[in-house]
């Protein structure tokens, strides 16, 4: 018999009992978090905190590259809502630095890119 109770579900009797513990379950610790998404990478970031720009249809902004892979990276803007799904990442200190990137994931002010590879 299947049975709810506030968002906890268990099925009576015997080993194939069924819950559901998302009622009861706590999140993660941070630093278990942080882990599991390095796990994902092929590559580690590195931390860079370095000027540059989201450049895209000859339009320009400021950025702060906070980290850095072969594959990606993770940028602080002024305003997300600004940022095209594909742009062009120049790094301020070296324009012959250029990555086609695509967005990933934004959080508040910081946009994860992985880059794009062209042919």
């Amino acid at each position: 018999m299947l049975r709810s109770n506030g968002g906890v579900k268990a099925r009576d009797g015997g080993l194939g009992a069924l819950t559901n513990l998302s009622a009861n379950a706590k999140p993660a610790p941070t630093h278990l978090k942080a882990h599991r998404m390095d796990e994902k990478r092929k590559h580690p970031r590195t931390e860079v905190n370095q000027p540059g720009y989201v450049s895209s249809g000859g339009s320009v902004m400021h950025c702060v590259i906070i980290n850095i892979s072969p594959e990606g990276a993770a940028i602080d803007v002024e305003n997300p809502a600004f940022v095209p799904h594909r742009f062009r990442l120049v790094l301020a200190n070296d324009s012959s630095v250029v990555h086609e990137c695509r967005v990933i994931w934004t959080k508040k002010n910081r946009i994860g890119v992985s880059f794009v590879v062209t042919a």
